[in-house]
Protein backbone atom coordinates (compact mmCIF):
# COMPACT_ATOMS: atom_id res chain seq x y z
CA UNK A 1 0.00 0.00 0.00
CA UNK A 2 1.78 3.65 -0.98
CA UNK A 3 2.42 5.94 1.71
CA UNK A 4 -0.63 8.50 -0.75
CA UNK A 5 -3.37 5.48 -0.46
CA UNK A 6 -2.81 5.30 3.64
CA UNK A 7 -2.54 9.12 4.37
CA UNK A 8 -5.76 9.60 2.13
CA UNK A 9 -7.71 6.54 4.41
CA UNK A 10 -6.06 7.74 7.81
CA UNK A 11 -7.45 11.47 6.61
CA UNK A 12 -10.98 9.75 5.75
CA UNK A 13 -11.23 8.35 9.72
CA UNK A 14 -10.52 11.79 11.10
CA UNK A 15 -12.92 13.22 8.65
CA UNK A 16 -15.40 10.70 10.06
CA UNK A 17 -14.68 11.68 13.65
CA UNK A 18 -14.70 15.17 13.13
CA UNK A 19 -17.31 17.79 13.65
CA UNK A 20 -18.96 19.95 10.69
CA UNK A 21 -16.91 22.97 12.08
CA UNK A 22 -13.46 21.29 12.23
CA UNK A 23 -13.73 20.01 8.43
CA UNK A 24 -12.90 23.24 6.94
CA UNK A 25 -9.82 23.74 8.92
CA UNK A 26 -8.84 20.08 7.97
CA UNK A 27 -9.22 20.49 4.19
CA UNK A 28 -7.79 23.70 4.16
CA UNK A 29 -4.48 22.42 5.88
CA UNK A 30 -4.18 19.44 3.48
CA UNK A 31 -2.36 20.11 0.03
CA UNK A 32 -4.19 19.70 -3.32
CA UNK A 33 -2.92 16.26 -4.17
CA UNK A 34 -4.29 14.83 -0.60
CA UNK A 35 -7.67 16.47 -0.91
CA UNK A 36 -8.06 14.93 -4.10
CA UNK A 37 -6.97 11.42 -2.65
CA UNK A 38 -8.86 12.04 -0.01
CA UNK A 39 -12.34 12.86 -2.24
CA UNK A 40 -11.61 9.70 -4.45
CA UNK A 41 -11.56 7.41 -1.16
CA UNK A 42 -14.99 9.56 -0.01
CA UNK A 43 -16.44 8.90 -2.81
CA UNK A 44 -16.57 4.93 -2.51
CA UNK A 45 -18.40 5.65 0.57
CA UNK A 46 -22.27 6.59 0.01
CA UNK A 47 -22.81 7.79 3.57
CA UNK A 48 -20.41 10.70 2.56
CA UNK A 49 -21.01 11.12 -1.19
CA UNK A 50 -24.30 12.35 -0.31
CA UNK A 51 -23.61 14.45 1.99
CA UNK A 52 -24.09 17.93 1.01
CA UNK A 53 -22.62 19.50 4.16
CA UNK A 54 -18.91 17.84 3.77
CA UNK A 55 -18.88 19.00 -0.40
CA UNK A 56 -20.04 22.85 1.11
CA UNK A 57 -16.93 22.67 3.23
CA UNK A 58 -14.63 21.19 0.88
CA UNK A 59 -15.41 23.66 -1.73
CA UNK A 60 -15.65 26.85 0.75
CA UNK A 61 -11.95 25.73 2.01
CA UNK A 62 -10.43 25.43 -1.53
CA UNK A 63 -12.26 28.39 -3.21
CA UNK A 64 -10.93 30.66 -0.21
CA UNK A 65 -7.19 29.96 -0.08
CA UNK A 66 -6.09 26.74 -2.30
CA UNK A 67 -5.06 29.10 -5.41
CA UNK A 68 -3.25 31.71 -3.17
CA UNK A 69 -1.74 28.55 -1.80
CA UNK A 70 -0.23 26.97 -4.96
CA UNK A 71 1.37 29.93 -5.94
CA UNK A 72 4.16 30.26 -3.38
CA UNK A 73 5.60 34.29 -4.47
CA UNK A 74 2.09 35.28 -3.72
CA UNK A 75 1.99 33.56 -0.36
CA UNK A 76 5.15 34.79 0.82
CA UNK A 77 3.99 38.67 -0.33
CA UNK A 78 1.14 37.88 1.27
CA UNK A 79 2.26 37.11 4.72
CA UNK A 80 4.91 39.64 4.42
CA UNK A 81 2.72 42.36 4.20
CA UNK A 82 0.59 40.57 7.39
CA UNK A 83 3.42 40.58 9.38
CA UNK A 84 4.13 44.45 8.36
CA UNK A 85 0.69 45.39 9.36
CA UNK A 86 1.83 43.67 12.78
CA UNK A 87 3.60 45.93 14.25
CA UNK A 88 3.88 44.54 17.67
CA UNK A 89 4.30 40.73 16.49
CA UNK A 90 1.27 39.78 18.16
CA UNK A 91 0.41 37.37 14.99
CA UNK A 92 -2.78 39.49 14.76
CA UNK A 93 -4.10 42.89 13.58
CA UNK A 94 -5.62 45.30 15.64
CA UNK A 95 -8.09 47.76 14.82
CA UNK A 96 -5.34 50.82 14.98
CA UNK A 97 -2.76 48.60 12.46
CA UNK A 98 -5.32 47.56 10.30
CA UNK A 99 -7.05 51.41 10.07
CA UNK A 100 -3.11 52.71 9.59
CA UNK A 101 -2.16 50.59 7.03
CA UNK A 102 -5.37 50.03 4.87
CA UNK A 103 -5.13 54.02 4.60
CA UNK A 104 -1.85 53.80 2.89
CA UNK A 105 -2.49 50.58 0.62
CA UNK A 106 -5.36 52.58 -0.63
CA UNK A 107 -2.84 54.76 -2.30
CA UNK A 108 -1.74 52.05 -4.24
CA UNK A 109 -4.71 50.53 -4.52
CA UNK A 110 -8.47 49.75 -3.38
CA UNK A 111 -8.92 46.84 -4.24
CA UNK A 112 -6.95 45.25 -1.63
CA UNK A 113 -8.09 45.48 1.13
CA UNK A 114 -11.60 47.33 2.66
CA UNK A 115 -12.00 50.41 4.72
CA UNK A 116 -13.30 48.18 7.68
CA UNK A 117 -11.76 45.47 9.58
CA UNK A 118 -15.14 44.20 9.87
CA UNK A 119 -14.59 42.92 6.58
CA UNK A 120 -11.83 40.46 7.42
CA UNK A 121 -12.47 39.80 10.92
CA UNK A 122 -15.41 36.98 10.83
CA UNK A 123 -14.95 36.15 14.51
CA UNK A 124 -15.91 39.67 15.45
CA UNK A 125 -12.94 39.86 17.91
CA UNK A 126 -11.57 43.11 16.51
CA UNK A 127 -8.40 41.56 15.08
CA UNK A 128 -7.79 39.95 12.35
CA UNK A 129 -5.92 36.52 12.28
CA UNK A 130 -3.80 35.13 9.52
CA UNK A 131 -6.45 32.50 8.86
CA UNK A 132 -8.97 35.46 8.14
CA UNK A 133 -5.77 37.29 6.37
CA UNK A 134 -5.22 34.17 4.47
CA UNK A 135 -9.06 34.02 3.42
CA UNK A 136 -9.44 37.74 2.19
CA UNK A 137 -6.05 37.77 0.23
CA UNK A 138 -7.07 34.61 -1.36
CA UNK A 139 -10.01 36.14 -2.46
CA UNK A 140 -8.26 39.28 -3.51
CA UNK A 141 -5.81 36.78 -5.21
CA UNK A 142 -8.55 35.55 -7.38
CA UNK A 143 -10.81 38.66 -8.10
CA UNK A 144 -6.79 40.73 -9.06
CA UNK A 145 -5.09 37.98 -10.93
CA UNK A 146 -1.67 36.55 -9.85
CA UNK A 147 0.20 39.39 -11.65
CA UNK A 148 -1.58 42.01 -10.37
CA UNK A 149 -2.12 41.36 -7.00
CA UNK A 150 1.89 40.83 -6.67
CA UNK A 151 2.30 43.81 -8.06
CA UNK A 152 -0.09 45.71 -5.73
CA UNK A 153 1.05 43.81 -2.57
CA UNK A 154 4.98 44.21 -3.09
CA UNK A 155 4.11 48.72 -3.66
CA UNK A 156 1.93 48.03 -1.16
CA UNK A 157 4.93 46.43 1.17
CA UNK A 158 7.27 49.49 -0.17
CA UNK A 159 4.62 52.09 0.67
CA UNK A 160 4.12 50.66 4.06
CA UNK A 161 7.92 50.27 4.81
CA UNK A 162 8.82 53.37 3.50
CA UNK A 163 6.02 55.19 5.70
CA UNK A 164 6.29 53.29 8.87
CA UNK A 165 9.27 50.87 8.62
CA UNK A 166 12.87 51.54 9.82
CA UNK A 167 14.63 52.64 6.24
CA UNK A 168 17.56 51.02 7.76
CA UNK A 169 16.50 47.37 7.70
CA UNK A 170 16.72 46.24 3.77
CA UNK A 171 13.72 44.05 3.38
CA UNK A 172 13.74 41.06 1.78
CA UNK A 173 11.29 41.64 -1.28
CA UNK A 174 11.66 45.01 -1.88
CA UNK A 175 15.56 45.74 -1.94
CA UNK A 176 17.05 42.36 -2.18
CA UNK A 177 17.54 40.46 -5.82
CA UNK A 178 17.52 36.57 -4.89
CA UNK A 179 17.55 35.43 -8.36
CA UNK A 180 20.73 34.78 -9.03
CA UNK A 181 20.40 31.66 -6.00
CA UNK A 182 17.90 29.79 -8.37
CA UNK A 183 14.43 30.78 -9.29
CA UNK A 184 12.75 27.51 -9.92
CA UNK A 185 10.62 26.36 -6.68
CA UNK A 186 10.10 22.84 -5.99
CA UNK A 187 7.93 21.41 -3.29
CA UNK A 188 9.74 18.92 -0.84
CA UNK A 189 7.65 17.20 1.49
CA UNK A 190 8.93 15.94 5.03
CA UNK A 191 11.45 18.73 6.70
CA UNK A 192 14.16 15.63 6.76
CA UNK A 193 14.15 15.35 2.83
CA UNK A 194 15.02 19.10 3.03
CA UNK A 195 19.10 19.35 3.04
CA UNK A 196 21.23 21.10 0.74
CA UNK A 197 24.01 20.22 -1.59
CA UNK A 198 27.73 21.32 -1.28
CA UNK A 199 27.11 23.17 -4.52
CA UNK A 200 24.19 24.97 -3.32
CA UNK A 201 26.02 26.11 0.11
CA UNK A 202 28.84 27.17 -2.17
CA UNK A 203 26.24 29.46 -4.09
CA UNK A 204 24.88 30.54 -1.12
CA UNK A 205 28.05 31.89 0.62
CA UNK A 206 28.93 33.27 -2.41
CA UNK A 207 25.93 35.57 -2.74
CA UNK A 208 26.67 36.14 0.92
CA UNK A 209 30.08 37.77 0.51
CA UNK A 210 29.30 39.64 -2.06
CA UNK A 211 26.75 41.41 0.21
CA UNK A 212 29.48 41.76 2.95
CA UNK A 213 31.75 44.16 4.48
CA UNK A 214 35.38 43.41 4.67
CA UNK A 215 34.66 41.77 8.35
CA UNK A 216 31.58 39.84 7.14
CA UNK A 217 28.97 42.02 8.46
CA UNK A 218 25.91 42.47 6.06
CA UNK A 219 24.45 46.27 6.69
CA UNK A 220 20.96 46.64 6.08
CA UNK A 221 20.30 42.46 6.54
CA UNK A 222 18.49 41.57 9.89
CA UNK A 223 17.60 38.56 11.91
CA UNK A 224 13.48 38.28 11.29
CA UNK A 225 13.08 37.04 15.15
CA UNK A 226 15.47 38.44 17.20
CA UNK A 227 15.74 42.01 14.71
CA UNK A 228 19.80 41.99 15.47
CA UNK A 229 21.74 43.16 12.82
CA UNK A 230 23.13 39.87 10.52
CA UNK A 231 27.45 39.21 10.16
CA UNK A 232 28.32 35.77 8.42
CA UNK A 233 30.22 34.64 10.92
CA UNK A 234 26.91 34.31 13.24
CA UNK A 235 24.99 33.28 10.65
CA UNK A 236 23.17 29.35 9.92
CA UNK A 237 20.83 27.87 7.51
CA UNK A 238 17.61 29.23 9.14
CA UNK A 239 18.60 33.28 9.22
CA UNK A 240 20.52 32.56 5.64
Amino acid sequence: MGAGSSAAKSAVKEIEAASAEKLGAFFADLSEDERQKVLRSLAIRPKFTVESLLLDVYARAASSSLELVKHAEARCVSEELFNIIDKDRSRKISRSEFTAAQQIIAQVSEDLLPAAISKLDENEDGEVDRAEWDQWMGAAFRSLKPETFLDVCVRSLRRLRDATGDSSRLHPWIDLDFSSLGQKRHVISGAEKRGITLPQLQKLMRFLTSHADGEGNLQGWWDRFTLEPLCIAKMNLYTA
